[in-house]
């Protein structure tokens, strides 16, 4: 085990003590390609142990994430994030600086490569999905599958870090670090620049890839998580090309057993032992043990230097020890269960920047010495059925309701659902929170559901389809669901789910609250995609369900909500 000198701190003559740490350290990722390139590759991932001597003060290096492909430049890879002298995690590499069509980029850790491009001008291109830290990114083929980053680096051990400190990318009830950004693919209709590139963008890998695109720009790798940025599309109508995102910056994680001993990043306990969550580039300080700056119990309870917040990922009560005013929230409820159209995400409501439906923040809150509020985080919607007792299909059930004090955020809408002989009250859309998407039956269509004012946008709409499945994208808190796509030669692929918003409320820039994704329709002639999901989702994050055509569950469930409590130290 490596030993962590430091640089001896000013706390005076004090006897030296050592404290054993374990630490996560991950490297920033890379950005993705411009016009049908590939996904960024995803930071490397370096986890260990170590001790650090009492009185010592060790450097934190943040990695920042590498800027995307744009008109004038190739996309950069990610840079390095350092722990004192002995831990690095390396940035992820660039894709392919051959555009279009590049090759998704290598991950900073575990050999890991990129997925290769298909460009068989004129038959549509695609660029390759970058590679994570736990798996190599997919190939662009002749059969259009989506060009998807690869997964992420998870374990026992990095679970644990992820849930104590809210960090990462949870998904199945694992987290996971650095995935790879997606690759982009071509679109528009067929003429002298070419043909489009059937399937989807590539989404992001498992570990905060960011997704690549069919339609505009790809989309960036999720902060402090050191995932690829995803890649930008091709449009053949016109001859346009969109830039590449930014790769996602890395994060440091340190813990230690009993209580605070050190200080620097962000501060919590968990299970024993307390962590320190670096996202910016800062100093890992150990010396006498600090007091905690709480005014108030309940939640998994975090602070820095300015700052207490309390983190609720399930039902719980906060009680305050002393009056406290300004004080910051964000409430999101429930997210929808998928039908065939994608299920809406929950409602998003904060006083801590940009608020639902875009809207301006809403206003802080005070709270009373002694007073006990009930927090509720709402659970995500049923998944829809296949059969709700009287033979027909039923929808994806809405989520429930989270709320704090005067504050209450409505669950997201469940996605529609049809077949040939579908009962009419299942297809629509449900409305909540931010709508969910509706489906349709081989001879009508139906509507998404709507949102709540304040909270999030509507679900995407489906028209009449030749085939079982198809619907339209789940509204997300930030932008509206996607119609169920119709394309040349009768092609229905799923609607998007509609963006959630980014909050860094936990000290954490990520998103909330976004839309699952419709499914694509499938037919003895054809089948076709689903639509691309909406950012926000997996885990506490209010995002609604994705439905599937070709997956188990082929509609599942929305995401439960979350609730964070803020105020000054």
């Amino acid at each position: 085990m490596a030993r962590l000198l430091g640089t001896a701190a000013s706390h005076g003559a004090q006897a030296r003590q050592n404290i054993a740490i374990d630490y996560l350290v991950v490297g920033g990722g890379a950005g993705g390609q411009r016009n049908v390139g590939g996904g960024g590759g995803a930071g490397g991932v370096v986890y260990g142990s170590s001790t650090v001597e009492y009185d010592t003060s060790h450097s934190i290096t943040i990695g920042s994430g590498g800027a995307g492909g744009i008109s004038s430049s190739f996309a950069a890879g990610g840079s390095a994030t350092l722990f004192g002298s002995i831990q690095t995690a390396n940035g992820g590499g660039a894709p392919n600086n051959v555009a279009p069509g590049g090759t998704g980029g290598s991950s900073g850790s575990g050999g890991y490569v990129g997925g290769g491009p298909y460009y068989p001008d004129p038959n549509g291109m695609a660029g390759g999905g970058g590679a994570g830290a736990g798996g190599n990114g997919v190939s662009a083929s002749s059969s259009y599958n989506p060009p998807n980053g690869g997964i992420g680096a998870t374990s026992a051990n990095i679970n644990t870090f992820g849930a104590a400190t809210v960090t990462g990318h949870l998904s199945g009830g694992n987290y996971y670090y650095a995935g790879g950004g997606g690759g982009g693919v071509s679109n528009g209709a067929s003429g002298s620049w070419g043909n489009n590139y059937t399937g989807p963008g590539g989404t992001g890998g498992l570990g905060g890839g960011g997704n690549g695109s069919k339609t505009s720009n790809g989309n960036p790798g999720w902060a402090n998580t050191g995932g690829g940025g995803g890649a930008g599309t091709w449009d053949y109508s016109n001859g346009s090309a969109w830039f590449g995102a930014h790769g996602g910056s890395g994060v440091v994680i340190i813990r230690y057993a009993g209580s605070q001993k050190a200080m620097g990043g962000k501060v919590t306990s968990s299970g024993g032992y307390t962590y320190h969550v670096f996202t910016a580039s800062d100093n890992f300080q150990v010396g006498p043990s600090v007091a905690s700056k709480a005014k108030a119990t309940g939640g998994t309870i975090f602070q820095d230097a300015n700052s207490v917040w309390h983190v609720f990922n399930a039902t719980g009560t906060f009680t305050p020890n002393q009056n406290i005013s300004n004080v910051d929230f964000l409430v999101v409820a429930g997210g929808g269960g998928a039908g065939y159209g994608g299920g809406g995400a929950g409602g998003f409501r904060t006083s801590y920047g940009t608020s639902g439906q875009n809207s301006s923040a809403e206003s802080k809150l005070s709270v009373t010495s002694g007073t006990n509020y009930t927090i509720t985080v709402g659970g995500g919607g049923a998944a829809g059925t296949s059969n709700r007792g009287d033979g027909y299909r039923g929808a994806g059930g809405n989520g429930t309701d989270s709320t704090f004090s005067t504050v209450t955020s409505t669950g997201g809408g469940g996605g529609g659902i049809g077949n040939d002989n579908p009962a009419a009250d299942q297809r629509a859309g449900r409305s909540g929170g931010s709508g969910g998407g509706g489906s349709a039956s081989w001879t009508d269509g139906a509507s998404g559901g709507s949102g709540t004012n304040g909270q999030g946008f509507g679900g995407g709409n489906a028209s009449a389809v030749y085939g079982y499945g198809g619907g339209g994208g789940g509204g997300g808190a930030g932008a509206a669901g996607g119609a169920l796509a119709t394309g040349s030669g009768g092609s229905y692929r799923g609607g998007d789910g509609g963006n959630g918003i980014q909050s860094s409320i936990s000290g954490v820039n990520r998103y909330y609250a976004g839309g699952g994704c419709g499914s694509g329709t499938i037919s003895s002639v054809s089948s076709y995609p689903s639509g691309t999901p909406g950012l926000g989702q997996g885990g506490n994050t209010g995002g609604g369900g994705n439905s599937n055509w070709y997956t188990t569950p082929q509609y599942p469930a929305g995401d439960s909500g979350i609730v964070i409590i803020r105020y000054a130290a």
